[in-house]
């Protein structure tokens, strides 16, 4: 399942390979179970607060992957 380097590969971009560890998935799980009641309370709805922490979640892994692009070009 992963490959080079043990990480699992995503995607290229401008040919750079782009991939995530398997403590990747364990932080990401993290993230959106400690976000999850703060948004829910925030919104006054669990399944809101759920999905307002997953986008917070991938958009916060997003801009670190902008961030570490910019290093790489």
């Amino acid at each position: 399942m992963f490959g080079s380097g043990r990480s699992l590969p995503l995607m290229r971009i401008f040919g750079i390979r782009i991939g995530v560890t398997a403590s990747w998935f364990l932080v990401l799980f993290l993230f959106i179970y400690w976000l999850a009641p703060q948004f829910g309370d925030q919104l006054a709805n669990n399944s809101l607060g759920f999905v307002g922490a997953v986008a917070a979640t991938l958009l916060f892994f997003f801009t670190l992957l902008l961030h570490e692009l910019g290093h790489a070009l």
